[in-house]
């Protein structure tokens, strides 16, 4: 493999002291240096960071000049910087000419000290005479630390073939925060059958504490983790200042040392207290993730590489110090010995972050070193630059957000050599319970992440949970599609198991007693246990509850309403004790602590009288104005819409509120001999 090592001194009276070394197999080094006067003024700053953050929710009253002036800003500081370093003299122009026309085939490792590096945009390197960036254009464009004194991770092996990546998705915010599964959807989709190469598991509850406890047992029972990713927020911020003073103070008394002031890069976990987070830097996290043997870390988070940046750059003694003094969190991790790290310049936008983070697993599945797919992300987002906000696609140039530290070659699978996997069960309830087909939207699920949400946090302190809405809001598909979630996303163990009981027609406990115990039957036996030949109730009874002590199942009690009567009022068909039967259940259920059931009701009301204080309530929301869009979308491209006719019958998806009814709304609407009033010749003035 041919490198271009780039290093960037601290700066003296000034200047950049920059120092190349080319490597190439079987040939000697050639070296070069340069010194180099560049900075990127505040106001430059400040525009680059309004076009990467601000700009596509603004983009109605926002002249396209103004954007393709921050677009030329962009290419004309990469061009100087080329200029600068690569024409500075006779040596870096040699080696510039030796590989210009090699790059495809080329490594280029940046090394800076942390006070350094945001000091000088690498990413926009370009040679005046060609069309895009050396950072679109090399195999792999990496930072690489400077201090190489450093021990790092090893590679765990993957067994029986898969890598194991622990996803953590925080959402401090609840329902008003970013989607659920906005990243990780798809993730999982431009995995495709490569998905069967990952093992899985969200963190759960996502907390500092829990991440804690999980890498430790991971690691003591042999199998530890390949790639921590957090999907959540970052921050950039002297806290010491801020209503989470008291984490810093808590912080430095811990590790003992002096008060931990001025800017530094977090990582915001959930945390059960009133703040509702907890602040994490990139030293403490670095030190978890080295001891427990975890060399890769990956996050998507609002400011989560940020540093300093001035046009009068500092210089600190030590990497340490340097670390404390500037608050680099993706360079903290990496200096406590974790080899690979990727994490965002700027404050991603949610799609940008999906869009890159599907392709970077996509890439690494089919052998990629983690620089190279990471690099491969980037190219993605350069030719496919538009951003959907709203029902209207915005080109954005924000390839270079994310940032890759590497300290060599990171091969998490043998390229070219796939190995081979060993038996999976299924972990789609759907693919294996043909019985949940019916709830499955023809058209997909679309939304309600603020809902799977809630149910996914409920289920960690409650074992019965009740999921509540007026009829036709879609409680049955939003059960099934968190059975889906929950399962593929570890939350029922290596092996899932998803039931449906539907009270549609009368349904007592017996018979649902018999719709877990019938499953286990062929277990049962090799225990010596005939389950058909158990007749009395209570006995049935008793062993589905062992059952559940020794199974993690999901078991989905769907439209209960009719238990207790309904409409309120209404004789029910269930009998005094038969209603007492099953709420008796869901008490014994509730109550024992060593059960690995999670119990799922969905009903048209709150069921407080037949079921008092034993279920946790979730009240369902209606759809927002953002799943509306989508849902838009995707019935209109299902009937092949144009989108500005999909635009015309908004308000109807709006007004229906993700109601089921929608769908055979737009069907009406959209026949071609109904034509909105925003194009009816007589209502076009």
């Amino acid at each position: 493999m041919t490198t271009l090592y780039i290093h960037q001194d601290a700066p003296k009276d000034g200047y950049y002291p920059i120092r190349l070394t080319l490597k190439r197999a079987g040939q000697p080094d050639l070296e070069a240096e340069a010194k180099i006067e560049f900075a990127l003024s505040g106001q430059e700053q400040e525009d680059l960071r309004w076009y990467l953050e601000d700009y596509l929710q603004q983009a109605e009253i926002v002249e396209p000049i103004t954007v393709k002036q921050v677009e030329e800003l962009m290419r004309t500081r990469g061009e100087e910087l080329y200029t600068k370093v690569f024409t500075a003299n006779s040596d870096t122009q040699a080696l510039w000419f030796s590989i210009r026309n090699d790059l495809e085939n080329l490594r280029v490792e940046i090394a800076t000290n942390v006070a350094e590096a945001a000091s000088i945009p690498w990413e926009l390197l370009r040679d005046p005479q060609m069309d895009s960036p050396v950072s679109l254009r090399a195999k792999s464009f990496v930072g690489v630390p400077s201090d190489p004194n450093i021990s790092f991770v090893p590679i765990p092996p993957a067994q029986d073939g898969r890598v194991r990546l622990l996803y953590i998705v925080c959402r401090p915010g609840g329902g008003r925060d970013v989607e659920l599964r906005a990243v990780a959807n798809r993730l999982l989709q431009d995995l495709g059958q490569d998905r069967a190469r990952f093992n899985i598991k969200a963190l759960r509850p996502p907390t500092f504490e829990q991440l804690q406890q999980e890498l430790r047992d991971a690691k003591e029972t042999g199998r530890p983790y390949h790639i921590v990713h957090f999907d959540g927020h970052g921050i950039y911020e002297d806290l010491s200042k801020s209503q989470l003073a008291d984490w810093i103070a808590a912080l430095s008394r811990l590790m003992l040392v002096a008060k931990n002031s001025g800017k530094h890069g977090y990582l915001l976990f959930e945390h059960p207290g009133e703040d509702k987070m907890r602040p994490v830097d990139g030293q403490t996290l670095g030190q978890l993730l080295y001891n427990s043997g975890t060399p890769v870390l990956v996050f998507n988070a609002c400011q989560s590489a940020m540093y300093e940046a001035t046009a009068a750059p500092k210089t600190v003694a030590g990497v340490h110090e340097e670390i404390r003094a500037i608050g680099s969190l993706a360079q903290a991790v990496i200096d406590q010995g974790i080899p690979a790290v990727l994490g965002m310049r700027y404050s991603v936008y949610v799609v940008t972050a999906a869009q890159y983070i599907g392709q970077l697993y996509a890439a690494l599945a089919k052998g990629r070193s983690f620089g190279q797919a990471a690099t491969e992300g980037r190219k993605h987002l350069q030719l496919n630059p538009e951003r959907w906000v709203g029902l209207q696609p915005r080109t954005l140039q924000d390839w270079f957000v994310p940032v890759v530290y590497e300290a060599r070659p990171i091969e998490l699978f043998a390229a070219g050599q796939p190995a081979a996997l060993g038996e999976q069960p299924e972990l789609d309830p759907v693919r294996s319970n043909r019985a949940l087909l019916r709830y499955v939207p023809e058209e997909g699920f679309i939304g309600r992440d603020e809902t799977l949400l809630a149910l996914d946090r409920a289920f960690d302190s409650h074992r019965v949970v009740l999921l509540h809405a007026y009829a036709g809001q879609g409680k049955s598909a939003t059960a099934v599609e968190f059975a889906r979630w929950y399962s593929l996303t570890g939350g029922l163990g290596e092996q899932p198991f998803v039931f449906l009981a539907s009270f549609e027609s009368q349904t007592d406990l017996n018979d649902l007693l018999n719709q877990i115990g019938q499953p286990f039957a062929p277990f049962l036996e090799t225990q010596g246990i005939h389950w058909s030949a158990i007749n009395d109730p209570a006995q049935r009874r008793q062993l589905v509850l062992q059952l559940l002590r020794v199974v993690p199942i999901l078991w989905i009690w769907d439209n209960v309403e009719p238990v207790a009567g309904f409409p309120e009022g209404t004789k029910s068909q269930w009998t005094a004790a038969e209603q007492n039967d099953l709420r008796d259940f869901f008490l014994q259920l509730k109550l024992d602590p060593t059960s690995k059931v999670k119990i799922l009701l969905t009903s048209r009301r709150d069921e407080q009288n037949w079921l008092g204080d034993i279920p946790y309530r979730i009240p369902m929301r209606r759809m927002s104005n953002s799943d509306a869009a989508r849902l838009a979308l995707t019935l209109g491209e299902e009937r092949n819409l144009k989108r500005t006719e999909i635009a015309d019958w908004q308000p109807l998806i709006d007004y229906c509120a993700g109601n089921p009814l929608t769908r055979a709304a737009s069907g009406v609407i959209s026949r071609p001999e109904i034509t909105p009033r925003s194009r009816r010749p007589e209502l076009a003035a």
